[in-house]
């Protein structure tokens, strides 16, 4: 963000396209965003940089907002933030380390659902008046693990047809539902899933293995009245 020197915006009613270049003109960001995080996205800009909006209605009401944000101060209270959350993942990471050397380990993460959210393997959500709508993948976590679950999916993906298993199958019917990309996507995110389960549970792998599906909850039946 420091870098940015020039900022490009296309406005509409509910999504914004950001174009942000350097001072040699090289992208830096080339985004949209929700009307919701652009503002916070402009107080990340270094102190100086040119916004320039397009004219349409609307473009007044954003400059005057940016204009009331071009202090110091906003920008320095979000740098603040990002620093204190860097320090309290140091700090639970020194805690982790220490308990490990005295036998207690604790898993990062309480489901295999929360595991695949934090390699960025799951949508981003860009949800408004209630009607869900999906993006891209979120690309959080680790890079290097993300890399590796996404290119074994495509090699796994390629060859499904070759198998029977109930697994190959199900990317099989997958792929022919919503194209080769996602089910690729699809399939890195439930390998990750499974390698959570069997480092966690110590079990192997079974390609035509069954997860128990919760069972629905119990309607009470009322108890009658007592007879007067």
């Amino acid at each position: 963000m420091n870098e940015i020197t020039r900022v490009g915006v296309d406005l509409a009613k509910r999504v914004i396209q950001v174009h942000a270049v350097r001072a040699d003109g090289k992208v830096v960001f080339n985004r949209s965003l929700p009307r919701e995080k652009f503002v916070a996205w402009c107080a990340l800009l270094p102190r100086g940089c040119l916004v320039a909006f397009e004219t349409c209605s609307g473009a007044h009401h954003w400059a005057r907002l940016l204009r009331d944000m071009g202090q110091q101060a906003i920008l320095s209270v979000h740098r603040l933030r990002e620093g204190l959350k860097e320090e309290r993942t140091a700090c639970i990471n020194r805690i982790r380390g220490l308990l490990a050397e005295f036998g207690l380990v604790f898993a990062q993460f309480k489901k295999a659902s929360q595991f695949g959210a934090w390699l960025g393997l799951v949508p981003r959500q860009n949800s408004s008046g209630g009607k869900a709508s999906l993006g891209s993948i979120t690309q959080r976590g680790d890079d290097y693990l993300r890399t590796l679950l996404i290119q074994g999916a495509k090699a796994a993906v390629r060859t499904s047809e070759k198998r029977s298993d109930r697994l190959s199958q199900w990317v099989t019917q997958l792929k022919a539902r919503v194209g080769w990309q996602k089910a690729v996507v699809a399939l890195a995110n439930k390998n990750a899933r499974i390698l959570w389960a069997i480092l966690t549970r110590g079990e192997r792998f079974d390609a035509n293995h069954l997860s128990d599906k919760p069972e629905p909850p119990r309607q009470l039946t009322p108890t009658p009245p007592c007879p007067a």
